[in-house]
């Protein structure tokens, strides 16, 4: 719903206050009683009038004047028929006015709806007093206001500066109070901005420490296992000997397992222990070879030679006798692949000692007499 506001209209505005005949524009009031001044315009001579239009639509009339105490009778006509003007009394004597008093509303009417209407007012003879003076300090309208927020404006074309309403004054009061409550509010505004700002930079440190912490731990648990280097195992066999001379023989063969036991991401090697297995898997491995068939004599006949005895052909140490035979046995011959360094064994692999079985040469099968 549109508010109100008043519009004054000060009596030098002669623009808007038209004035027939003689009038005194250069008076003043001295409300002392209050410390205020003004203008004011008047005049004594009977029928001597103003009128006045509205210039906007308005649904109310105000009329200030000053109140005399030696008469004052004014005649006021609405939108007078111009061949039969009807205008309304008013009594504007004031017996104790002492002349220092401020205007007040001599006259008010309201409308209905808002529109535009015609003021005349007029000087009337007072019957009580033999004269009249009539005196106008200003005429105010009510007009609507579109922005809802009633108010005071001034028409004001030569009045005083301290010639004014307490409308306008009320107006002026609340309108020097806006800026500090704007003021106030821009303030708290930037303050609660301040707030928020912080507030989300803090958020945004917290959860960058948190990543950083944990993409850490998550190196450390994604680290790779460290297998244990592979351990040499010996196996030891003895290659089948021929049909006339065996000897005995120990292979030795590198296999390489995976340690059983995984060492876990924290597990270490000793350099020791490294600097051995490098140095046991970088060693020669010893061989031992066949020497081959033993050269048999010429005039031996192979059809006559029988084979030898039990005892002779596993025995135990070399150069022993055997069990069942008074002979003695022949030595044996050991032919074995000297390595190219003389190093012994690396350590971890079991070498069996060197066994042989001697080869004797075979005896000869009494002649078939």
């Amino acid at each position: 719903m549109a508010g109100s506001k008043n519009v004054t209209y000060d009596d030098r505005d002669q623009t808007h206050l038209i004035y027939q005949s003689y009038w005194f524009h250069e008076g003043a009031w001295n409300a002392t009683n209050v410390g205020k001044t003004g203008t004011l315009s008047s005049t004594e001579l009977i029928d001597a009038n103003v009128s006045f239009i509205f210039p906007e639509p308005a649904n109310a009339f105000y009329y200030y004047g000053i109140p005399r105490c030696c008469g004052g009778t004014y005649g006021l006509c609405i939108d007078c028929d111009p061949n039969d003007r009807q205008f309304i009394e008013i009594d504007a004597v004031n017996a104790t006015d002492d002349g220092h008093n401020e205007p007040v509303v001599l006259f008010s009417h309201h409308w209905e709806e808002y529109g535009t209407h015609e003021i005349i007012l007029k000087n009337m003879n007072d019957t009580r007093f033999g004269s009249s003076q009539l005196t106008i300090d200003r005429f105010v309208v009510q007009v609507e206001d579109p922005t809802g927020e009633a108010a005071s404006s001034s028409a004001q074309s030569s009045a005083s500066p301290t010639s004014s309403s307490s409308a306008t004054a009320s107006a002026e009061a609340s309108g020097s109070s806006t800026p500090t409550g704007t003021i106030a509010g821009g303030v708290v505004g930037g303050v609660l901005a301040l707030v928020l700002f912080a507030g989300i930079l803090f958020c945004l440190r917290k959860r960058r420490v948190r990543q950083a912490h944990l993409e850490e731990n998550s190196a450390i648990r994604t680290e790779p296992f460290m297998a244990s280097a592979p351990t040499a195992t010996s196996v030891s066999g003895t290659v089948p000997s021929s049909s006339t001379s065996a000897l005995p023989t120990t292979l030795f063969t590198d296999k390489r397992q995976p340690s059983s036991d995984i060492s876990s991401p924290t597990d270490t090697h000793s350099p020791v222990q490294l600097t051995s297995q490098r140095s046991n898997l970088s060693l020669p491995r010893r061989r031992e070879t066949d020497a081959g068939r033993l050269a048999a004599d010429e005039d031996l006949d192979e059809d006559n030679t029988l084979p030898p005895e039990y005892q002779e052909v596993f025995r135990t140490h070399p150069g022993a006798a055997p069990a069942s035979s008074s002979a003695p046995a022949p030595e044996p011959s050991y032919h074995y692949s000297s390595p190219v360094n003389d190093a012994p064994p690396p350590s971890g692999f079991f070498a069996s000692s060197p066994t042989s079985t001697p080869s004797a040469r075979p005896g000869r099968r009494p002649s078939k007499s």
